[in-house]
């Protein structure tokens, strides 16, 4: 039997999330990720002459220039000669990236590899179609970007909330029992706060101001808005009938998370400490307005791929999946039958935020954290994507 190459996170980290047009919102989605990307050298032994490639998710990339993985690379001083590309697999952009980056790393054809991603829902520009030869008579409509590319099903023309409530009365998932998982991903967002586990992942940022002093954010800003009674409260967000509300979905945001992926030779070769191993990854499809259920599809491919089946799974392991909606993540566990405890332990999107480009990979940031915290042993991924797709991976603990 031939030896199986593994890829290897030496370094993970990320920014805090800020809310839609808060605190993160004066810097572009590229500066959001420089960030994230330089913080993650300098949390490893890796040098960045070293770098062959890099790879980042991007999901609203109007008015970004040509190909933003390359723009992250010139400002951190990443080599010329490391070859760049930037990822569009909407939600689950993030982690296709780092899945890009272990195959490339599998195959042989790079040994180090930064990747991640990124968005800032707060700067995505508005498109006005009729304005490059001419409105020649009447009103020229103006689309908003960030609902059009990053939130609207490409093939039925309606927003993904609406599949949300869909998926919500196929599966019967209550309203009540997305308030309360929605109010669940708050509080232990905020226990992690309290108990200082997000420490280990998040990268503190100075943000000047004009005539005041400068801020510095190092929280998710989301987490601490918290108010169940309004949030039992809110109307249906897209249906008179529907349950999916403003609170029990996930927040529009700004964000990057950043990961070095390195091979088995350059491990030793640089004497550095794994954080895991990626031993697995997968995709999946389903009928567009099916996403909402296709990460239970790709994870069990995922597992397969790893050598593992679901009922090689217990209590050592631990689950991030996506928090799109409430009852995303509530249908997904329910089908792969997850405990409750192993699952988005330290909260989700609901609560965090869902920069949509950068979700894939600050769920497996966080994954690290939680098998780091936990001594766990393996970490399943799973991030659903509009069209009806789904990226999901595996790693081992190595922590």
């Amino acid at each position: 039997m031939s030896h199986r190459r593994l890829s290897y996170i030496v370094s993970a980290c990320r920014t805090p999330i800020g809310v839609y047009n808060g605190g993160l919102s004066s810097l572009s989605g590229i500066n959001l990720a420089t960030i994230s990307c330089n913080a993650s050298f300098d949390r490893c032994g890796v040098p960045k002459e070293m770098v062959d490639e890099v790879i980042y998710g991007n999901v609203c990339g109007a008015g970004l220039g040509q190909n933003p993985a390359r723009s992250i690379s010139f400002e951190c001083g990443l080599p010329d000669s490391a070859t760049c590309f930037t990822v569009n697999k909407v939600c689950s952009s993030g982690i296709k990236s780092v899945c890009l980056a272990s195959q490339s790393i599998q195959l042989g054809h790079s040994h180090v590899v930064s990747c991640g991603g990124f968005e800032s829902m707060s700067n995505v520009p508005y498109y006005c179609n009729k304005t490059r030869f001419g409105a020649k008579m009447g009103n020229a409509d103006m689309i908003d970007g960030m609902l059009f590319d990053g939130l609207t099903c490409p093939k039925s023309g309606k927003p993904m909330g609406a599949s949300a409530d869909d998926c919500a009365k196929q599966h019967f998932v209550s309203r009540k029992k997305q308030d309360n998982f929605a109010v669940e991903s708050f509080l232990r967002a905020q226990a992690a706060y309290q108990r200082s586990i997000f420490d280990f992942e998040i990268i503190p940022i100075e943000i000047p101001l004009k005539h005041k002093e400068n801020i510095v954010i190092s929280q998710d800003e989301g987490c601490w808005k918290l108010n169940e009674e309004k949030l039992r409260a809110l109307k249906p967000a897209f249906s008179a009938e529907g349950t999916v509300t403003a609170g029990n979905a996930s927040q529009l945001s700004d964000g990057a998370a950043s990961l070095i992926l390195v091979s088995e030779d350059k491990l030793q070769e640089l004497n550095l400490r794994p954080l895991a191993a990626v031993i697995g990854y997968a995709d999946a499809e389903q009928e567009p307005s099916q996403w909402t259920t296709s990460p239970s599809v790709a994870i069990p491919k995922a597992l397969h791929n790893a050598g593992l089946t679901l009922s090689d799974i217990n209590q050592q392991d631990f689950f991030e999946i996506s928090e799109a909606f409430a009852v995303v993540a509530l249908v997904n566990r329910n089908k792969l039958k997850i405990n409750e405890y192993n699952f988005n332990m330290y909260g989700g999107a609901v609560a965090l935020g869902h920069p949509i480009g950068c979700s894939g990979a600050r769920m497996l940031v966080t994954l690290i954290t939680a098998l780091k915290e936990n001594a766990g042993r393996y970490g399943i991924v799973g991030a659903c994507n509009g069209g009806g797709g789904a990226t999901a991976m595996v790693i081992e603990n190595l922590i």
